[in-house]
């Protein structure tokens, strides 16, 4: 894995039951890779969708931009979830 596991993954788990998980989640590193590609590639479109000068014509361009700024706000999040 490329960066180590966060405490979100691990915090209400015993020592023994970390250690599990830590090598459940080391053996999919190939899924979770495809995963953080995925997010990134998500993250990228909101990005477009936020800079479009053609969404500067919707009526409720606040509301559409205050929603892609949440989406990107929890595709980061789980981006970051990804060891």
């Amino acid at each position: 894995m490329s960066r180590a596991i966060s405490v979100r993954w691990t915090k209400h788990l015993k020592d023994s039951d970390k250690v599990k998980l830590e090598e459940r989640l080391t053996n999919c590193a190939d899924v979770l890779s495809v995963l953080k590609n995925i997010l990134e590639e998500d993250i990228r479109t909101v990005d477009k969708a936020i800079m479009s000068k053609d969404n500067y014509q919707m009526g409720a361009w606040e509301f559409f931009q205050a929603d892609q700024i949440g989406s990107k706000r929890t595709l980061i999040k789980l981006l970051e979830l990804i060891p």
